[in-house]
């Protein structure tokens, strides 16, 4: 992750973190699994979106229960690491909240329309094939709030 502008006139930005590889196997999935997407997010890349995050949060809960959703499991970090975010930022705003990340077939829910409520996309799509333009396709569709968290090369890549 680089350095990124992300509401330039309140001065928020985002910060370099590291994505590092985890060890999962072939056997670890249904389908098909390409090395380069396994990198998971780092904390800090949870981190550096918080502010906004919060922000959102605090205007749907409301009295109800907020739903982060990430539909890409790898090892089932992710949902650790949100929450540690949420917690050691927000202590009493964690605590409205749930989190929605179970290993399920992704695109099997999106055919199947089985894809979890949720309030907030939050996710690290892999990087190999047509993953990230459909993941950017469902979220722009949901009509909620997301967050594809992707190194910049992403965007340039070819």
């Amino acid at each position: 992750f680089r350095c990124a502008e992300l509401f330039p006139a309140s001065g928020l930005r985002l910060s370099v973190g590291v994505c590092k590889p985890v060890a999962v196997t072939v056997s670890d999935y249904r389908a098909t699994v390409d090395y380069n997407d396994h990198f998971e997010t780092p904390l800090r890349a949870y981190t550096d979106v918080f502010p906004v995050i919060e922000t959102l949060i605090q205007q749907k809960c409301k009295g109800k229960r907020v739903i982060i959703y990430d539909p890409f499991y790898c090892t089932g970090r992710a949902a650790s690491l949100l929450r540690q975010c949420l917690q050691s930022n927000n202590e009493k705003l964690a605590e409205k909240v749930d989190i929605q990340h179970e290993k399920r077939d992704f695109y099997r829910d999106l055919r199947e329309n089985t894809v979890p409520k949720f309030d907030i996309l939050v996710t690290n799509p892999p990087y190999s094939g047509d993953h990230k333009e459909r993941c950017l396709e469902f979220a722009v569709n949901s009509s909620r709030p997301f967050f594809l968290l992707m190194p910049n090369y992403i965007a340039t890549k070819e």
